[in-house]
């Protein structure tokens, strides 16, 4: 990995490249952190031939250099944690069987994201410190791109994806929930407790779940109902903890929550635009309240359908960053 070597930074909140305030949504990790649930993604590609490390080294140490936001450590300082900027490179690891890896957020040399390589597999593991599922797909396909190019095809890196022999820009490392934030605009109310799924463990719960569907089959059944591929897919999910709630009623077992709420994630730079590889994202929360009554599977898929729309609405997701911003 190298020696450790920080560079000069100013103590400002606003930061810098070289010295970087946790993002809004990357803040409550290092608190939050167990056993139960580590806050790490995994992107990965398969290619046609065996992975070249040589070329993926030389490639992997030309996209950190164009992302210097990515190559920090996380600090503790006396009130809050920052990113620190560093000079050093991750180490190319072979990809285990594990789905994913552990990045300890209270180590003080913990590379923030990892790249792992085995066969014909490049895949790496991101901490949600440094970004969302957004930043890190460019990270890699980023990586990709210039790997090839290293082996000597004729590629060239095309929006949103990053050239090496582009300087950053400022954009790219700026907090954008706080460019965002209104203090004027009234917070989301917080969400009522939701139903969990009996009987699950509370740590070590990360297991691969693989699953096959025919694509153009699903978007038709989508299509029928006049809703989109994500509506048609949450409406299934939360049919599906339906029936395990529905199971535990005829148990004579009362859950102690009654609503059903599924989690989507939103990629807030379709709705502000802006060129930040940081963390940007939200969640709209659609849900089913049983205590209301039964409701049929068209039903729950209408109710997803209009729930989203309204809940995507720009005007919705502002209030959802001035709750979570003017809570700092």
């Amino acid at each position: 990995m190298g020696s450790e070597t920080s560079v000069e930074h100013t103590d400002s909140r606003e930061g810098s490249v070289d010295w970087m305030p946790l993002d809004n949504a990357a803040k409550i990790y290092p608190v939050a952190g167990s056993g139960a649930v580590t806050p790490v993604f995994r992107l990965s590609v398969t290619l046609r031939e065996p992975i070249r490390y040589r070329e993926l080294d030389d490639a992997l140490r030309r996209v950190v250099d164009r992302t210097p936001y990515y190559q920090v450590y996380i600090r503790r300082g006396v009130f809050w944690y920052y990113l620190e900027r560093h000079r050093d490179y991750p180490t190319l690891e072979v990809l285990p069987d594990a789905p994913i890896t552990s990045i300890s957020l209270h180590r003080r040399r913990e590379q923030l994201i990892r790249v792992l390589v085995r066969d014909r597999t490049i895949a790496v593991d991101v901490s949600h410190v440094l970004t969302d599922g957004y930043g890190g797909s460019v990270f890699l396909g980023s990586l990709l791109v210039e790997y090839l190019r290293q082996l000597g095809h004729n590629v060239e890196p095309e929006p949103p994806l990053l050239d090496p022999d582009e300087t950053p820009d400022p954009q790219e490392y700026d907090d954008a929930y706080q460019r965002m934030y209104s203090p004027g605009v009234r917070p989301a109310a917080m969400l009522a407790p939701a139903y969990h799924i009996p009987g699950l463990p509370h740590v070590h719960r990360y297991r691969v779940i693989a699953g096959r569907m025919p694509l153009a089959a699903v978007l038709a059944k989508a299509k029928e109902r006049g809703v989109t591929l994500t509506e048609y897919i949450v409406a299934t999910k939360i049919d599906a903890i339906k029936q395990v709630h529905d199971q535990q009623l005829r148990q004579t077992i009362k859950p102690q929550h009654s609503i059903i709420r599924i989690e989507v994630p939103v990629n807030m730079r379709r709705v502000y635009p802006t060129r930040s590889m940081r963390n940007f994202s939200l969640f709209v929360g659609p849900e089913l309240d049983l205590s209301l009554g039964d409701y049929s599977f068209d039903e729950i898929v209408r109710r997803v359908h209009h729930d989203m729309h309204i809940q995507l609405d720009r005007n919705q997701l502002l209030r959802q960053i001035s709750r979570n911003v003017g809570g700092e």
